[in-house]
């Protein structure tokens, strides 16, 4: 089951009636629909060639897509027409999407199109959709996804460029903020036992067992710090250093598991992130700002 959360601390009852330039991290396809379900008049740019992709181009030109690389004039021109009409104009800035969901480089059109219109910003956050359908997913996961609309940005007395670096800036501290909020043990939780789920009925019993004695590693969890090395000792079947290196992201962990049967069940897991490495044997080279013992069984 999924489920879609959206805040507005926009400070407006409603953001949408006066007509803006609607921004937006862009994580998954199903991105679009989130942007278009916060209101009946908004317009979703697109870049050509989504515009005329085979399996994308028959639904996004009944929808309300325009196609555009650049903002020329003759691009200009069409959407002045529907912002007179009451129509905002929605703008994935990042032009792509990451693996990991984090805030990319803006591209400055969004920008330059909202001082050419002289109208504002609206900035909108998205999290979870890229954890329910990752990049090169075709199948939805289970998940919790956040809409949350921010103030409105005024363009005047600001160039386009120091705008666009400036609202990236927020971008990335808003969405770290949101992270730390939402990305809890429980979050990762399913995430956790989808990873063992095809290793045989006593690991994925055994995981279960473990994530459900021990309230999902939340104790554990908060103690960890943000950042450093990270050595973690007694870790079961990897599933509580998994967890622990989905939740604290900005810190890198070795797990040592010295059992060959759980090593390798852990070092297989698909999700394993990049701040996360199992070994069989601590490297003495290697320097360790904490070391933890999990009590894992």
């Amino acid at each position: 089951m999924t489920n879609c959360t959206i805040k507005n601390n926009s400070g407006e009852e409603n953001p949408f009636d006066k007509p803006a330039i609607i921004i937006c991290n862009h994580q998954a396809h199903i991105d679009l629909m989130a942007i278009l379900a916060l209101s009946h008049k908004i317009i979703v740019v697109t870049n050509k060639w989504v515009w005329n992709a085979p399996f994308y181009r028959w639904i996004i030109r009944y929808a309300d897509f325009y196609p555009a690389e650049k903002f020329d004039v003759e691009d200009i021109g069409p959407l002045r027409n529907k912002m007179q009409e009451g129509y905002s104009i929605a703008i994935f800035p990042e032009g792509t999407r990451s693996e990991d969901c984090s805030i990319l480089r803006f591209h400055k059109g969004a920008f330059y199109l909202a001082k050419e219109l002289n109208v504002s910003i609206i900035p909108v956050m998205i999290h979870g959709f890229g954890y329910v359908l990752p990049k090169k997913y075709m199948l939805l996961k289970k998940g919790e996804l956040h809409i949350e609309v921010l103030p409105r940005i005024c363009t005047d007395n600001i160039d386009y460029q120091e705008l666009c670096k400036e609202t990236r800036k927020m971008y990335k501290e808003k969405y770290s903020e949101l992270c730390k909020e939402v990305e809890t043990p429980n979050y990762y939780a399913d995430e956790i036992i989808n990873n063992y789920i095809y290793k045989g009925k006593d690991v994925l019993n055994a995981v279960r067992k473990s994530l459900a004695m021990n309230d999902n590693y939340k104790e554990l969890i908060s103690a960890v710090p943000e950042t450093g090395n990270v050595l973690l000792r007694n870790v079961g079947m990897g599933e509580v250093s998994l967890l622990m290196a989905l939740v604290r992201k900005n810190a890198n962990f070795t797990a040592i598991i010295e059992d060959e049967e759980k090593y390798l069940t852990a070092n297989n897991c698909a999700s394993i992130p990049k701040n996360l490495i199992y070994s069989q044997e601590v490297n003495e080279e290697e320097l360790f700002n904490y070391i933890i013992d999990c009590h894992g069984e």
